[in-house]
């Protein structure tokens, strides 16, 4: 899959992303500045069971910002 494809997928995903509340106010809760570490992102994906790809999208959709990915997954 080429790149463009990619994110015309990730566009879809993102548009039919609905995210719960409990996720929704644990991410506002680990958000300061408007920012959230990436590690933290990734435990909050691990904790509800759902992919890094969705928290990503989630925390998109809420305006905030991801920093210190050292992964690359955000």
């Amino acid at each position: 899959m080429d790149h463009q494809n990619q994110d015309a997928e990730f566009a879809e995903e993102n548009v039919n992303l609905e995210i719960s509340e409990e996720l929704k106010a644990e991410i506002l809760q680990y958000t300061e500045n408007n920012k959230i570490p990436c590690e933290r992102a990734r435990s909050l994906a691990h904790k509800h069971g759902v992919s890094t790809r969705a928290v990503g999208a989630a925390i998109d959709a809420l305006n905030i910002k991801i920093y210190d990915c050292g992964l690359g997954c955000f």
